[in-house]
């Protein structure tokens, strides 16, 4: 899990998130960003519906598994962004995670080379 200070802390920043930010759409989900001029660190937001995967359980192992790799991958790349990631495909929970590795890699590749 990664820290308290690069998660999202109620629903305002989400929503303004999803209000003014761009975004960036693969297979397994899409990615909404926007770059916060309010702070210098970068805040990450997992999101999965119920109509996703039914059992919780699975939920938050997909919510966690993206985490992890946001944990080992953000300070790379993001500065100061707020980036809500949107799951729409219950197969992360089984997939090898180098798979996952790569797509947040590339998602967060992405988000930075877009803020020029």
């Amino acid at each position: 899990m990664i820290s308290s200070q690069y998660r999202f802390h109620g629903q305002n920043g989400i929503k303004f998130v999803y209000r003014r930010g761009s975004s960036i759409r693969n297979k397994y989900c899409v990615a909404k960003y926007v770059v916060n001029s309010k702070t210098s660190t970068y805040r990450v937001g997992v999101v999965i519906s119920k109509k996703v995967a039914k059992a919780a359980p699975v939920r938050n192992r997909i919510r966690r598994r993206i985490y992890e790799q946001v944990r080992l991958q953000a300070p790379k790349y993001l500065e100061n962004h707020d980036v809500v990631i949107t799951i729409f495909d219950s197969s992360l929970a089984v997939i090898p995670a180098t798979e996952i590795e790569q797509l947040v890699k590339r998602l967060l590749k992405s988000i930075s080379s877009a803020k020029a």
